[in-house]
């Protein structure tokens, strides 16, 4: 069992509580200091419509890490948006998130609504 799996068992067994359970994991995708390329790297979020940009987020990349190992010990393969399971491979996902070298795009999602006439655009990317 990894070390996120045994912090989860500990908080459900009541053996540690919330604010330790959190400290822990934080502590756990805390980038190490001899480690400095991973501490610049984020993830970044951008949706477009029509050419212009309606939201860019950064987030750290320890925070996607942290999502996929919970997705997987909870054995979900997929995100659910508007109802529709969207699938995703998580273990391709870790080793992309786990190359030190790998910079790019994760998700590129490009699509028309013909009805409204708007073109959207989002763009997850390692950066």
């Amino acid at each position: 069992m990894n070390e996120l799996g045994k912090i989860l068992d500990l908080f459900k067994e009541g053996r540690i509580g919330k604010e330790e359970a959190v400290k822990l994991i934080n502590a756990l995708f805390e980038p190490k200091e001899s480690d400095n390329q991973h501490k610049s790297r984020q993830v970044k979020i951008e949706v477009m419509e029509n050419g212009e940009r309606i939201a860019s987020v950064n987030v750290p990349l320890s925070l996607l890490k942290f999502f996929s190992k919970t997705a997987k010990l909870l054995h979900k393969d997929y995100i659910e948006v508007e109802g529709e399971k969207i699938p995703i491979d998580i273990d391709e996902l870790e080793k992309v998130l786990n190359d030190p070298d790998f910079k790019g795009t994760l998700v590129n999602v490009d699509t028309d609504d013909k009805e409204s006439g708007k073109h959207v655009k989002v763009t997850i990317e390692v950066i």
